[in-house]
């Protein structure tokens, strides 16, 4: 499998869905390489941007809205162009729904197809599809921590929640320069991948931030040379 489609109303949101774990599923496989979007029968329309601003790999990779492109579920050309769009042929692909009709169409164009009664249930066949393992690979996902998500929202300019610390260090006559440093840490860098990442929010606070790879990363801003004088001057 290649690709994963997913309904909004009634997989992702709805009475007793599971977003949280749904969501981490998709981060799962979209680390594996594998393209992500979502196929909604949604009228668009303005109201509809809080969908859409769910693709460009903030949730998933596109988003298909019927009322965009003048097609809908059950019909075969909004299957078809969901995954000419992601660029995988329709045989690669899942497709989620909770209605069995729409279900029942995508496996006509050649898709698997998995029919959501329950978020617990479509995980574990996820899981299954995708060989993510136990819980839905929700390990490999990048999703924030619960306690690192509410560090994150409690922050702000007096109310600090970052924790530092201070180390001072007497330079041996053989020790490493700020220039020797920097290297140091920088090829020790793919050891701590987190080191590389920031945090993004999802649209509308719909799930906990996620970590990003930064790809304007600068290791002399994270690793800084301040000084002192060498003497302190005293008032005479």
């Amino acid at each position: 499998m290649r690709g994963l489609l997913l309904d909004v109303g009634g997989v992702l949101f709805g009475p007793g869905s599971d977003l949280d774990g749904l969501s981490a599923v998709v981060r799962a496989v979209k680390a594996r390489g594998i393209v992500t979007g979502i196929v909604s029968n949604d009228p668009g329309g303005a109201n509809a941007q809080w969908l859409r601003d769910l693709g460009d790999g903030v949730l998933v990779d596109d988003v298909i809205l019927s009322g965009d492109v003048e097609m809908a579920k059950p019909d075969a050309e909004i299957y078809l162009l969901a995954a000419s769009r992601l660029g995988v042929e329709p045989e690669d692909f899942v497709f989620v729904d909770d209605l069995e009709i729409n279900v029942r169409a995508a496996v006509a164009v050649g898709m698997v197809g998995v029919h959501h009664v329950g978020s617990e249930s479509t995980i574990e066949e996820l899981s299954i599809l995708f060989d993510l393992g136990d819980g839905g690979g929700t390990k490999h996902g990048e999703q924030t921590e619960t306690q690192d998500a509410a560090f994150y929202f409690l922050e702000a300019g007096t109310t600090p929640m970052h924790v530092g610390s201070l180390g001072i260090f007497r330079q041996l006559r053989n020790g490493i320069d700020h220039e020797e440093l920097l290297r140091l840490v920088e090829e020790r860098l793919g050891s701590v991948p987190r080191y590389r990442q920031r945090v993004r929010e999802v649209a509308f606070g719909l799930a906990r931030p996620v970590w990003v790879d930064d790809s304007d990363f600068d290791i002399t801003y994270h690793v800084r040379r301040s000084a002192l004088p060498n003497q302190v001057p005293t008032n005479s």
